[in-house]
């Protein structure tokens, strides 16, 4: 939430300050700051899934809130949900209006499943939006980003750490790959002593450990293949 938010807030700065917001000085800024924010979230795919995390996010949160002063796990949680600049809230609005716009443009312009997967595979394989859906992405940047722009801290995202996400190159993200090992699964720092198993094809690491009871089947099916 906290990465595509601040990459959305960027892009939208960076062309305000040049000029009007087209579809060419959106393209354009994408493909200079090699960022996949905006294709992820219009991506069919991509924001299915956003939206079945926030839904567990939701009751994660929640259930962090009733549990947590008795329960040292769950309070950890909770803290993570506390410092996110980005409530929950918000990042579900921005996705709601991404879908209902995305989903208008396709029924008024009566464009066929077969056209819409084509459309959606250029923009995940590409990185950029396409042209046909640009009354979205003029809602988004224009009228939804700037709603939640004000709910929001921008120092406080700017400078929040994403660094173990492993999409910036900068020098602080850099040397904190080089001095930690990421599970490229669950997303969590491996310990030092910790064996793990590294994928052939992409040089990722996950942690070696047996499935303990009450582990999803996904992640188990993960642990086999990368």
């Amino acid at each position: 939430m906290n990465y595509i938010l601040d990459e959305l807030f960027t892009l939208l700065s960076e062309v305000e300050e040049e000029g009007p917001v087209t579809y060419g000085s959106i393209e354009s800024k994408i493909q200079a700051r090699n960022t996949p924010a905006l294709a992820l979230i219009f991506v069919s795919q991509s924001r299915l899934l956003f939206k079945y995390n926030l839904i567990r996010f939701r009751s994660i949160n929640a259930e962090a809130m009733q549990s947590e002063p008795q329960n040292p796990t769950w309070r950890e949680l909770g803290d993570i949900f506390r410092r996110s600049p980005v409530p929950i809230h918000l990042f579900e609005k921005v996705i709601a209006d991404v879908e209902t716009s995305v989903r208008n443009i396709y029924e008024s312009n009566q464009i066929s499943d077969a056209e819409r997967k084509d459309i959606e595979k250029k923009m995940l394989i590409n990185g950029s939006v396409s042209p046909k859906l640009w009354p979205a992405i003029e809602s988004l940047l224009t009228r939804t980003l700037k709603s939640v722009r004000e709910d929001i801290n921008r120092a406080t995202l700017y400078f929040h750490d994403i660094s173990w996400i492993g999409l910036s190159d900068d020098r602080a993200s850099d040397q904190w790959r080089k001095e930690h090992r990421l599970d490229i699964v669950r997303k969590i720092q491996v310990p030092t002593r910790s064996k793990v198993k590294r994928c052939t094809r992409c040089c990722s690491v996950m942690e070696d450990s047996a499935p303990q009871r009450g582990t999803t089947g996904w992640l188990v099916n993960m642990w086999r293949n990368c």
